[in-house]
């Protein structure tokens, strides 16, 4: 249970990211934020269970 709340964590972190770059307007937080976001949320979905 603990292991799966950090993975929702980190999404989220990385999903607040993305949004702060989108709404400050700065192009390399939207992107990195958005690599790291697609990144994690393939791991998600492809990884191995917890």
């Amino acid at each position: 249970m603990e292991g799966n709340l950090g993975r929702k964590f980190i999404g989220a972190v990385l999903g607040l990211g993305v949004a702060a770059g989108f709404e400050l307007e700065q192009a390399w937080l939207f992107l990195g934020a958005g690599v790291l976001f697609a990144a994690w949320l393939g791991f998600m979905l492809l990884g191995p269970e917890a």
